[in-house]
């Protein structure tokens, strides 16, 4: 999984990679810690363990879609200045996507993500 794509992105085989699992027909677990490896363009990549949850308690719904860069360009086509490219009418993020201008996978993660946010807005209240 991740360490196997770290080892091709490095073109080396510094992070300990497992078999794949008859069982499941996935990689073992392998990875136990963190650990940070330094890139030639002076960003750094992270292995890390697998995780199956992402906790994201305190982020308010306003702000997602600054974590989706790629949405920026087509938000400004939006009807409304606030538009959480959801249910909102007339929306340059989901006419990009029906454009197949953002991939499909992509903004189904934010909304997903989006719903997680909305529901963690009401425990927090």
């Amino acid at each position: 999984g991740k360490s196997s794509l770290l080892n091709a992105m490095l073109d080396s085989a510094l992070v300990k990679t497992g078999d794949l699992s008859e069982k499941v027909g996935r990689g073992k677990h392998t990875t136990r810690h963190v650990e940070l490896f330094p890139l030639t363009n002076g960003a750094v990549m992270v292995d890390t363990p697998g995780f199956s949850s992402l906790d994201l308690p305190r982020l308010r719904r306003e702000e997602l879609g600054d974590y989706y860069p790629d949405f920026q360009d087509y938000s400004t086509e939006c009807r409304f200045g606030n538009c959480l490219h959801h249910r909102e009418i007339e929306c340059g993020v989901k006419q990009a996507v029906r454009d197949r201008e953002i991939a499909d996978f992509r903004y189904n993660n934010y909304i997903h993500i989006l719903e997680e946010v909305i529901a963690n807005e009401r425990c927090y209240r």
